[in-house]
């Protein structure tokens, strides 16, 4: 064989060799790809970060069924313009029709011909509507509250005034609320 024809030779299996190794590494980078795509899948599956939290509804109108200590409360909940809040009991019968409304640093409450206005910081710190508007405030923003996806849904969990709270959120409401184990809230019927 000719020094030429072992050069070509030569060069033909070095030629081979770069596009085999560049093949491999092809597939090598594919591979690496669709391991990577699939970690991140699972990991948006499995949970989400501070930076994921749904979007949630700012301002709302919701019925609420509230139960703390055996007692069950039906309310009309309705967020402000993203300052204040208003509830409205339908029941107990004892209570029917008595509205509390929390707008900026003042608490009212009106119940039957009687009306009381207090400064925000004179009211106990974990009065039942206090707590509730106090936690879906805090899931709205964001901020202070850990996410974790389950199937569809999300759990949102935080605390207001030291105290824990779990909120479900579905789609961009939420949809129950468990406040120190002790105030339950099933959301629904929202109108926006």
């Amino acid at each position: 064989m000719s020094q030429q024809a072992k050069q070509e030779c030569l060069l033909r299996k070095a030629g081979a060799r770069l596009v085999i190794g560049f093949s491999f590494a092809g597939v090598g980078l594919r591979k690496l790809v669709a391991v990577m795509v699939a970690v991140s899948i699972a990991a948006f599956a499995t949970g989400c970060g501070e930076e994921e939290i749904p979007q949630l509804e700012k301002n709302f109108t919701c019925t609420a069924i509230i139960t703390q200590d055996d007692i069950q409360y039906s309310a009309q909940l309705e967020r402000i313009d993203g300052v204040g809040w208003k509830a409205v009991f339908s029941q107990p019968e004892t209570i029917e029709g008595m509205e509390i409304s929390l707008l900026s640093d003042s608490c009212t409450v009106n119940f039957k011909e009687l009306t009381y206005t207090a400064d925000t910081s004179q009211l106990p710190e974990n009065g039942m509507v206090q707590l509730i508007a106090s936690a879906t405030d805090r899931c709205i923003s964001g901020k202070g509250v850990e996410c974790s996806a389950k199937g569809d849904n999300f759990i949102l969990d935080g605390k207001v005034r030291d105290i824990d709270f779990t909120a479900q959120v579905s789609g961009d409401t939420i949809t129950s609320l468990e406040i120190a184990e002790e105030i339950t809230a099933q959301l629904s019927d929202y109108s926006f």
